[in-house]
């Protein structure tokens, strides 16, 4: 676990002073800035462009970390491996992108009169989906290198960008043509610099010989393509789908609002992101090697720490809420999505709790589980997020979202147990969900001195002592112990 807690611990770092900038951003800068119909704009473009993205790269992305071992082994060149997987996703390009602008009037037909600006500029999703692509695909092949820090610091450029274009075109300097326009160019910026830091690993190896790639190898990675694709997509549509629907079948301005609740509730994700960065291909080697143990491992211990933090970051939004509501600018709009933030909070929770379930399964021999269940549940999604969004507005959305994830790692969970008899849940895993139930208690019914921000700091830093000294002091997990002993004096 050394490379994985030194990197997942700077990825940590780097995440939180992301999501810390994200949250001003998010929090501050859009509502004061922009109104809520420009915010569901922007995020029904980058929602969208995920939708487009796995049919732009036509699976050449998921070789990034299943091949790496085998086309790098015994410390060889890569054999064309890179080369290969760009040209597959310029093909991707070139092939759908065409296909996604000419049908795009028919597409935004379907929007109803409440969301014209996405209506006009649906076209970009296109570009900005084969952007978002190379970032994650160039993210995840350096992660072979064991290093996601820069690559993540990178990935992070909107949260500097963003808000600079937004207060320019507040105060009318650019139009918010040029703003959409600027975001594009600081996605390719920053495809560019993962280029450049590739480089600087000595890791940009392009070369035109594919020798290597017999037909069988091929057969066998197209078919892992095949699967990973629509796998892609499923997970899109049974993860990302809510935003886009939301514009479809309410407005803008309800997307603005959910949009801010995705957020929130996507800070307790912080630690997921930053372990499943550099687990990931730990996991893929581990396959290769037939290292079951240190799967086995992998599983019960990221998913205890995953849950240390993602479990106290739950805990510390549900109890800040109202007063969250109260300090932020029209606070009273964006209350309106206290329930989906609940929802979708949860949901992101009990993916914690499963751990790397879908790393276990996606590089063992039966990745095409992931592949079925996730089409069934992408189609579940859709399904409830139509119904639920008709009937609830964006709490609709937030339990579509919900309910999907929870039966989706379920049945994860079920198949690795049923395969490898293992689970990611240990004793401690019930005592941590215990002892974060009675912080939670003991803290939640204190009085409030009607200063927001105040209100929130004393809460949290209640909540945080309590829990991170009763974890401490019951030894839950010594790794986390080992992090506290780092920045604090104890024994």
């Amino acid at each position: 676990m050394g490379v994985i807690k030194r990197q997942g611990f700077k990825q940590s770092i780097v995440t939180l002073a992301a999501t810390a900038l994200g949250a001003i951003n998010t929090l501050l800068v859009y509502p004061m800035y922009l109104e809520t119909t420009e915010i569901g704009l922007l995020s029904f473009l980058i929602s969208t462009a995920g939708l487009f993205a796995p049919f732009i790269g036509l699976g050449h992305q998921t070789f990034a970390i299943r091949y790496f071992p085998e086309f790098h082994a015994n410390g060889k060149d890569d054999r064309g491996f890179l080369t290969f997987m760009l040209l597959g996703l310029t093909t991707g390009f070139v092939i759908f992108a065409p296909l996604l602008l000419y049908f795009s009037d028919t597409i935004i037909t379907y929007l109803p009169a409440e969301s014209p600006l996405s209506a006009r500029y649906f076209p970009f999703a296109v570009f900005f989906a084969l952007l978002i692509l190379l970032q994650t695909f160039f993210a995840s092949y350096i992660s072979n290198y064991k290093r996601i820090v820069i690559p993540s610091v990178l990935m992070q450029h909107a949260k500097v960008t963003q808000p600079v274009l937004v207060i320019l075109y507040f105060f009318s300097y650019i139009s918010l043509n040029s703003l959409v326009w600027g975001l594009l160019f600081s996605y390719i910026a920053s495809v560019l610099g993962m280029v450049a830091y590739l480089y600087s690993l000595s890791g940009l190896k392009l070369q035109f010989n594919f020798s290597y790639f017999s037909r069988q190898r091929l057969r066998e990675m197209y078919t892992f393509a095949a699967y990973g694709t629509l796998g892609s997509l499923g997970s899109v549509l049974a993860t990302r789908i809510d935003i886009v629907m939301v514009t479809y079948l309410a407005s803008e301005h309800q997307t603005g609002v959910y949009a801010i609740a995705v957020f929130i509730a996507g800070v307790i994700e912080i630690p997921l992101m930053a372990l499943n960065k550099i687990t990931a291909p730990i996991i893929s080697a581990a396959f290769k090697n037939n290292d079951m143990a240190h799967v086995e491992e992998l599983y019960k211990k990221s998913g205890l720490n995953l849950l240390i933090f993602g479990f106290a970051l739950f805990l510390l939004i549900v109890l800040g809420l109202d007063n969250l509501f109260l300090f932020m600018k029209n606070g009273e709009t964006f209350a309106a999505g206290k329930n989906a933030i609940i929802l979708l909070g949860a949901a992101k929770l009990f993916d914690i709790l499963t751990s790397v379930n879908g790393y276990i399964i996606g590089y063992s021999k039966y990745f095409r589980f992931n592949f079925y269940t996730m089409l069934i549940l992408a189609g579940l999604n859709v399904v409830t997020n139509y119904f639920f969004i008709t009937a609830f507005a964006i709490s609709g959305a937030a339990l579509a979202t919900f309910v999907t994830v929870v039966i989706f790692n379920t049945l994860k969970g079920l198949y690795i147990w049923y395969r490898f008899k293992m689970h990611p849940f240990t004793p401690q895993t019930f005592w941590l969900l215990g002892i974060g139930t009675v912080c939670f208690a003991l803290v939640f019914p204190l009085p409030d001195f009607g200063v927001p921000l105040l209100d929130i700091a004393y809460k949290s830093l209640i909540f945080s002592g309590l829990y991170t000294g009763i974890c401490y002091y019951c030894k839950i997990s010594e790794d986390f112990n080992v992090m506290v002993r780092k920045i604090l004096p104890l024994p």
